[in-house]
């Protein structure tokens, strides 16, 4: 359906691509979100939290990693919960690679932030599948 032969319908083309699911509209959810995110950047810019946050922090929470067999379990926890405090992945990663070299810091860098999004992904009920287009009927011959 590459190149359909006439036109389709805008109607029969938005079911084709987005069919709408009868889903509820949650209002309240929305508001609950941006109240989060709210409250999240007060306490960024009013607390000392955006102060723990900063590169040099955390690459001094790194360093002492740096030769011990559970830093890849570390590494990838600092990330998860970096993740949920909406912590810049690219701040994490830069931090990992400074405290670890650029191999190990990379290798625990990519293990982390895959981690982190699996989490992000499990957070949010598992991955859904594709919504499967209608079969388009032919027209008459």
């Amino acid at each position: 359906m590459v190149d359909p032969e006439r036109p389709i319908p805008a109607a029969e083309l938005q079911a084709m691509v987005a069919p709408l699911v009868a889903a509820k509209q949650r209002p309240w959810a929305l508001l609950l979100g941006a109240t989060l995110i709210a409250a999240l950047a007060v306490a960024w810019f009013l607390t000392p939290l955006g102060e723990l946050f900063d590169l040099d922090s955390l690459e001094r929470l790194f360093v002492p990693l740096v030769h011990s067999a559970w830093a890849p379990a570390i590494v990838g926890g600092v990330f998860v919960v970096g993740g949920l405090l909406l912590v810049p992945v690219t701040l994490l990663i830069v931090a990992t690679t400074a405290a670890f070299g650029p191999w190990l810091g990379g290798l625990y860098a990519i293990f982390g932030a895959l981690l982190s999004g699996a989490r992000g992904l499990r957070a949010r009920g598992g991955a859904r599948p594709a919504p499967r287009a209608p079969a388009v009927r032919q027209p008459p011959e």
